[in-house]
């Protein structure tokens, strides 16, 4: 017989031509399974996570009952409360200058000389009374051995007086 058509033969040379081309199938089949294992686990690993949405509150129109007038006649008191306004802060003067309101004292009925300069030896423009309020103008200067203030009178008469004879005055 020949050994070209042995059955036996020929179904060994089939299975050997079979496991021949499984390996090249194979080959190509396992890299991909573990591209696709790897992918998965990737995947899964970095995937952004859902995360159960959070029920979103949508307002929901209601109707609001208004009360309805009674047919009673009602009385409304109204008060009114005053408003105190804040009151100014008080500056304590304690010398005599500018912008100051002096009272004439201690001249013993003699009155204070007014005079058009600083100094005894002036004209005199006035002489003004005990308790008579002044505003002083400007000073002091020093002369005669006394502290002159420049002051206005209650009939706007300017000059210069003693400051020895006054003292400070309430507005």
């Amino acid at each position: 017989m020949s050994s070209d058509h042995n059955p036996r033969r020929s179904r060994k040379l089939r299975s050997e031509k079979r496991a021949d081309l499984r390996p090249s199938w194979s080959w190509l089949a396992i890299p991909l399974l573990i591209i696709g294992v790897v992918a998965g686990i990737w995947w899964g690993l970095y995937s952004p996570s859902e995360s159960p949405e959070e029920p979103v509150l949508t307002p929901t129109p209601t109707r609001i009952q208004r009360p309805q007038p009674s047919p009673t006649a009602t009385m409304a008191v109204l008060f009114h409360t005053p408003t105190i306004a804040p009151s100014p802060i008080a500056t304590v003067v304690t010398e005599i200058g500018a912008g100051i309101n002096v009272k004439v004292v201690n001249t013993d009925g003699a009155g204070l000389n007014m005079r058009v300069a600083a100094g005894s030896n002036h004209d005199l423009v006035t002489t003004v009374g005990d308790g008579e309020i002044l505003k002083v103008l400007a000073g002091p200067m020093e002369a005669d051995g006394h502290k002159w203030w420049q002051v206005r009178d209650s009939e706007d008469n300017i000059g210069w007086v003693a400051g020895e004879w006054l003292e400070l005055s309430l507005p």
